[in-house]
Formats: structure tokens, C-alpha cells, sequence
């Protein structure tokens, strides 16, 4: 286990790489007063399909990180959904994109994606305990709801394949699914009020004081509540969140 872990590690670090590349290819939508002027960096399928590349591994390694960590039965089960939900899920994505001709494309979006990925891996490394379980658990509810908004801002307005279309909405409602069932381990194993108070700002106290911990402010909490923010979450640039 502890290998497969390095191997998605090591992998996540170099698609890092070999995305810088291609960071600046996004087009921009004309600026609303939903995002404050800002304008939303659209997607065409190229650029979507490495999203999704990015978003499932980087699923799949902390379901694999979670699976033998997690110390609640139920969170372990939601851990290895992740695996066996995502793993199949890049499968199908992939044979898509060879039947349709869709070859993925980094941009600054995916290369954001991937950095945040790796920083909230390597932070859930150092967890433990119920610590952990609630870290990884928070993580999973930020990442879906952020790329539930890449999805219909981003990914959905500039889909151009009608396949490909298709089957970003079945992923959605798949997403959506994962999202729900984290929101509610979470109110089960720590309660609503600190599921509230963990999403929310950052903390320096522990799990049962409302939050993740230390790490939150330059880990698990910082990459996402700070600069990746983007116009889907907090009015910075680029990037809604780890997924």
C-alpha cells in the first residue's frame, strides 16, 4: 500500500511538470457581476480532459492515502469508493477522449489543480487519528464543491463534443453524489458544528475545537482558501480548488 502511495505521489509530481507548458492557453469569458468582473477562465474539451485526468488521481492516491488510515469503518469505505469510483471513472474518460479525438491539454487551471493536489497529499501524510479523518474528510467536501463549480462555469459552457458534454453532466451527478456523502460522515462522526467551523476559516486549534489543525494555514487549508481560490470560490485568480 505504502508503494502505490509513492508511485501516485511521484506521478502526481511529474504531471505537475509536464504541465507548466501548456498554463496559459485558457480563454477568458467576458467579465459579470457574478465573478466581479473578474471573467471566468472557459475550457474548451482539451483543456477539460486534463482537469478531470488531474481531478481523478488525485483522488484516487488520497483514497489510497485514507483507505488504511482512516480509523472510522465508514470513512475507510468512503476511501476505497474514491478509488474503485474514480479509477473507473479516468478508464471510461480516457477511452472517450481516444474515440472523439480529444488529446488533454495543460493549462494554468489543470497545473493549479495539480500543485494543490500534491500540497493537500503530502499534508494528510503527516495526519493521524481522528485528526486525519476529519482533515481528509473536509478535503473531499472542498473538492468536490469546487470542481462541481469548474464544471458548470468553466468546463460545461465551453464544451464543444457533444459526447464529451455528456458525459462532464454524468460525472457531475457523480461528483455530487461523493460530495453529499462526505457532507454527511462528516455531521456524523464530528457533528454539524464542527463541519461548519472546519470549512470555514482556518484554524490553529484542533479537530474537536472546530478545525483541521495548524497545518490548515499552509496545507490542507492554505492552497485552498487563499490564492487558488479563483472566481469560484474566493475572488482570487484561476483556480477554484484542489480537484
Amino acid at each position: 500500500m505504502k508503494q502505490q502511495i509513492a508511485v501516485m505521489l511521484a506521478l502526481l509530481l511529474s504531471s505537475a511538470v509536464l504541465g507548466v507548458a501548456g498554463c496559459d492557453n485558457e480563454s477568458k469569458a467576458a467579465p459579470s457581476a457574478s465573478d466581479g468582473g473578474a471573467g471566468v477562465a472557459i475550457l474548451n474539451d482539451q483543456q477539460s480532459a486534463e482537469v478531470l485526468n488531474v481531478a481523478n488521481g488525485a483522488e484516487v492516491a488520497q483514497g489510497l492515502l485514507a483507505g488504511p488510515r482512516a480509523t472510522e469503518a465508514d470513512i475507510k469505505a468512503y476511501a476505497q469508493r474514491m478509488v474503485n469510483e474514480h479509477s473507473a471513472i479516468q478508464q471510461r474518460q480516457r477511452q472517450l477522449y481516444q474515440q472523439v479525438g480529444i488529446i488533454p491539454e495543460p493549462t494554468a487551471t489543470s497545473t493549479q489543480l495539480q500543485s494543490t493536489a500534491n500540497t493537500t497529499l503530502q499534508d494528510e501524510q503527516q495526519r493521524g487519528g481522528r485528526d486525519f479523518d476529519l482533515s481528509y474528510l473536509l478535503n473531499e467536501i472542498k473538492q468536490h464543491q469546487n470542481l462541481l463549480n469548474l464544471i458548470d462555469q468553466a468546463m460545461l459552457p465551453g464544451a464543444q463534443n457533444a459526447q464529451f458534454k455528456a458525459a462532464l453532466a454524468s460525472f457531475r451527478a457523480t461528483e455530487q453524489d461523493h460530495l453529499t456523502a462526505a457532507q454527511q460522515l462528516v455531521a456524523r462522526f464530528f457533528g454539524t458544528a464542527g463541519a461548519d467551523a472546519g470549512i470555514g476559516a482556518p484554524t490553529d486549534a484542533g479537530p474537536r475545537d472546530g478545525g483541521i489543525g495548524g497545518p490548515i494555514d499552509g496545507g490542507v487549508g492554505g492552497p485552498i482558501d487563499s490564492g487558488v481560490g479563483g472566481p469560484f470560490v474566493d475572488g482570487g485568480v484561476g483556480y477554484p480548488g484542489p480537484y
